[in-house]
């Protein structure tokens, strides 16, 4: 090999045994929850409003509430996160564990 080259980066990934994955899925909740604030409103000229979005992601362990203008739950680390907002939330909610 020359100076220039280098060896390729591998990593590894441990590997859960099938009972390890299923004491997870008894016992732990781990939800991955994304929540579409919105970025801007548009009203056009017939008077509809448009709203364009931004996402953030969330890692949960326990969820609350689940409202168009207040979101309860709480984070990986155990911590209390409620968002209110005036205008309305879309979520996408998916559970891992």
């Amino acid at each position: 090999m020359t100076e220039t080259e280098t060896e390729p980066e591998i990593e590894y990934e441990v590997k859960e045994s099938r009972f390890v994955n299923w004491l997870k899925k008894l016992w732990y909740e781990e939800y991955d929850l994304t929540i579409w604030f919105v970025a801007s409103r548009i009203i056009t000229e017939n008077g509809d409003e448009e709203y364009t979005r931004t996402p953030k992601y969330y890692k949960a362990i326990k969820i609350h509430t689940l409202k168009p203008h207040l979101i309860k739950f709480y984070d990986i680390d155990r911590q209390e996160v409620q968002i209110r907002s005036e205008e309305p939330l879309n979520w996408d909610l998916i559970k891992r564990y």
